[in-house]
């Protein structure tokens, strides 16, 4: 039997100007994403340039983009951390096979 659940992914781009302070930002995010129920989620950070990075989160949670004010408050606090933009949506997913 093949697993049909929906899953979703959340991805903020950030710019950042210090390694700590993309250490706060991505324990800000790992903090949060912790506070998710579902036992089966993915969670972490991808660097895309020397400033820039993506944090993400992969659930079966939709999460809308607007709900995000929060968050995004939290890893703007210092100034510092800037989330440029914000992103959910379903993953495609291919039929499972067994051998």
């Amino acid at each position: 039997m093949s697993d049909h659940i929906q899953r979703y992914k959340l991805v903020l781009s950030i710019m950042f100007s210090t390694e700590t302070d993309l250490n706060n930002a991505i324990a800000t995010f790992n903090s949060w994403c912790q506070t998710h129920k579902e036992s089966k989620k993915q969670y972490g950070f991808i660097r895309t340039g020397q400033l820039l990075g993506e944090l993400f989160l992969i659930s079966s949670e939709q999460i809308q983009t607007w709900t995000l004010h929060p968050l995004i408050t939290a890893l703007e606090i210092s100034g510092l951390v800037h989330v440029i933009k914000s992103t959910s949506s379903l993953i495609k997913k291919l039929p499972h096979r067994t051998s």
